[in-house]
């Protein structure tokens, strides 16, 4: 694959999870606002009675709802996002599915009709129980789980508008009284059918599948395959919305009606908020994991700050807002729902959390049976609670034990994690450098499991025939010696020579490759050297180190056994105090332009790699990964922009402290100017910034940096080019130099 055809795919699967988040965001609005903004008038048409028998049939309904659903909104949706390419078995799983919907339907139609006498409002109010049935055949014909795993919600955006629309004509104009409080349910019923209707004639017509109903045993034998899913799902909304079924038993219908109103509201900020998402997440992060664990989890947990932010940040828009719209839409009679209200908006963190860890984690791994075993405990620690809790407290009965009974499927789910050794939580990768920089994971790299056979080291070395002898010295003496050696060497052909023969007069068993190249670039000498090495792992080392004994061993053992990693191993620099081992000695910042810094960050969290040593395999999959020949001084970025590329393409940067090298930097090199030249090696640093910025399409980032470059630039030219006393001119010369390389940097890649 190349890399613009690879930069392409990167920014579609973006696109995809953006414009499937929006999409997903605009139609829970339409599902679930659109019904809000009419409540106000139908709870002040019915009065508080009718608007909770309305409420309660709803709850009872959904549950029918979700009997036809049958979990494929997740079952479904993880199967269609893995047959992707293959529009026959897509075509055969589109019919499957919603013929099983079908049947479900015909069940619940006479489970209904059975379950209405005995309810406590049942016999007295059987059109309101219908017209909201209505809302379950929808769903049974809605093919919103297909159309989701393709990733295309936003093909049924205007499809729901238009219904929707009719559907707030019709509550405005037709109710007028407790009497025609069967009209709201029944006018959401007809618009949930249309819209179903038109999603199944567009899925028919844009992406040419066919529904052909099936009546058969491979049906039924599709639906006990998925029943762990639809059970799981079906318990866990028993575990939200048996409180509202259980106060119908114990309390009038108006304190029904409260409760309903302060639970709905609550419920605005996961359906509008934490629902898109979920869902949207779920089949990329669902393919993720399912690919390379570990990679997909930590994607995941990239994206819990966004999660969590937009739900606190609704719950406080509602805890304020939420008085004012129960008082000025709903009216005075409903102020007892406030305090019911502003108690729930704990639940929706609650629920979050567990939905992370059992529904797209736990679904995700296949885990459907350890679900369904920790919502059936729920379930049942949620009934007992209900009615204990509600007949002794009535109304705050129900509240205390909706909390308990979610907390109490967080800490199993938690259980069940770490049971299979997951461990998501990582707040080191929450930090803003962590969420500012995008870092690249759009692709999953799959790896051949074959057992490594060669290492290849390469070395590139420049005019330095000094230090080569003690590094000649080390690679004698390895535990494990390399199968190839090839060196880049920029000097001129007298030292090439002089080079050659003492590294086959040192080395001879070795089998070596000298490669003589005329321009001195070591970005160029690094790439030449990678993409002259064959398949297997490939070590880049500078010539100025001093090798441990197990460093060709440890490389080589540790390729092996995890070939989607590059390594990076522990530096020991002469000038420079030795860090505690765990730690970084030296790194360089993913997307920052301090090569040589120190770190009490943990090793393992970092996304780059240092330019002294690192490894990775070699093979067809990463061949169109380069490093940069455009960098220019000696403020270079090669190993930051290269792990970038690597990343993209699913390799995780890793670094050991077990094995480490000595480095011994040249006196005249990148170290010594930094400190006699400030100005220019950090405008050569700053050039190279920008123009990695551009190459990695940060314009954003690049914008939002100018100010911090600014006061770094004012800060070298002031305390490290003459002091403090430097006279204004000079000082302000020589911040606009380094600013304008950074600009220069960013404009020459365009070019």
């Amino acid at each position: 694959m190349s890399a613009e055809s690879h930069n392409s795919n990167s920014e579609l699967q973006t696109e995809a999870l953006g414009g499937s988040l929006f999409a997903n965001g605009v139609l829970q609005f339409l599902h679930y606002v659109f019904p809000i903004v009419t409540l106000p008038f139908v709870g002040q048409m019915v009065g508080p009675e009718s608007f909770g028998i309305i409420n309660y049939f709803s709850v009872v309904v959904g549950y029918f709802t979700l009997f036809v659903i049958y979990g494929f909104d997740f079952s479904g949706t993880r199967e269609v996002a893995n047959l992707q390419g293959d529009p026959q078995k897509l075509a055969a799983l589109y019919s499957k599915v919603q013929s099983a919907k079908l049947i479900l339907l015909s069940f619940a139609a006479l489970m209904f009709a059975f379950l209405i006498p005995l309810l406590p409002a049942g016999p007295n109010h059987e059109k309101i129980a219908w017209a909201t049935f209505g809302v379950t055949a929808g769903w049974a014909l809605m093919p919103n789980w297909f159309v989701q795993g393709l990733r295309q919600m936003k093909s049924l955006l205007w499809i729901n508008i238009f219904p929707k629309v009719i559907f707030i004509l019709i509550v405005f104009f037709l109710i007028t009284g407790p009497k025609d409080a069967y009209i709201y349910p029944l006018s959401i019923s007809a618009s949930s059918l249309m819209v179903a209707l038109l999603s199944v004639f567009m899925v028919r017509r844009k992406f040419q599948v066919h529904w052909e109903v099936q009546w058969n045993m491979e049906v039924l034998r599709y639906l006990y395959r998925e029943r762990w899913i639809f059970l799981s799902g079906l318990v866990n909304n028993l575990n939200q919305t048996i409180n509202v079924l259980v106060l119908g038993f114990f309390v009038t219908f108006d304190i029904v009606g409260h409760f309903a109103l302060g639970w709905r509201l609550m419920n605005v900020t996961q359906v509008l908020v934490m629902f898109p998402i979920m869902q949207s997440l779920f089949p990329l992060i669902g393919s993720a994991i399912q690919k390379n664990q570990a990679l997909g989890l930590k994607r995941l947990n990239r994206n819990l700050p966004l999660i969590f932010s937009a739900i606190l940040l609704s719950t406080i828009f509602m805890f304020i807002m939420g008085p004012w719209i129960i008082v000025q839409w709903f009216g005075v009679e409903f102020v007892e729902s406030v305090w019911i209200l502003r108690v729930l908006l704990i639940v929706p963190f609650i629920t979050a959390s567990s939905h992370i860890v059992g529904n797209i984690i736990l679904l995700n791994l296949k885990e459907d049976r350890r679900v369904f075993h920790v919502i059936s405990v729920t379930a049942v620690m949620s009934l007992i609670l209900n009615v204990c809790l509600i007949a002794w407290l009535k109304v705050y009965g129900a509240i205390l034990a909706l909390i308990l009974t979610e907390l109490t499927a967080l800490v199993l789910y938690s259980k069940e994690s770490r049971k299979l050794n997951i461990r998501l939580l990582n707040g080191l990768e929450w930090l803003p450098k962590k969420l500012v920089i995008p870092i690249p994971e759009e692709e999953l790299l799959e790896v051949s499991q074959e057992e490594l056979r060669d290492l290849t080291l390469i070395i590139p070395t420049y005019n330095r025939l000094d230090v080569w002898p003690d590094l000649l010295e080390t690679i004698a003496v390895q535990s494990m010696k390399p199968t190839e050696i090839i060196v880049i060497d920029q000097s001129g052909a007298e030292i090439h020579q002089e080079l050659k023969a003492l590294c086959l007069e040192r080395l001879p068993m070795i089998h070596w490759r000298f490669i003589l190249q005329n321009t001195p670039n070591r970005c160029m000498a690094k790439d030449r050297g990678i993409h002259e090495a064959k398949n297997g792992a490939v070590v880049i080392i500078d010539d100025d180190l001093w090798l441990s004994r197990n460093f060709i061993s440890y490389y080589f053992e540790f390729l092996n056994t995890n070939k989607d990693s590059v390594l990076t191993t522990r530096i020991i620099e002469t000038d420079r105090p030795v860090l505690a081992s765990e730690k970084v000695q030296r790194y360089t910042w993913y997307g920052h332009f301090f090569n040589n810094n120190y770190s009490t960050r943990n090793a393992e969290d970092l996304v780059s790699v240092t330019g002294a040593c690192f490894g990775f395999i070699m093979n067809d999959a990463v061949r169109d990964v380069h490093f940069e020949p455009n960098f220019i001084g000696t403020g270079i970025m090669e190993e930051p922009d290269l792990a970038y590329q690597l990343l993209k393409k699913g390799r995780r940067i890793v670094y050991k402290a077990e094995v480490t090298v000595c480095h011994f930097p040249q006196k005249n090199g990148n170290n010594n100017l930094k400190k006699t030249e400030p100005v220019r090696w950090y405008a050569d640093s700053f050039y190279n910034f920008g123009y990695y910025h551009a190459k990695h399409h940060m314009q954003w980032l690049h914008w939002l940096r100018w100010p911090y470059i600014f006061v770094l630039s004012l800060h070298v030219a002031s305390t490290r080019q003459g002091g403090l006393d430097l006279r204004l001119r000079g000082l302000l010369q020589n911040v606009k130099l380094m600013l304008t390389y950074y600009s220069k940097g960013y404009a020459n890649y365009s070019r």
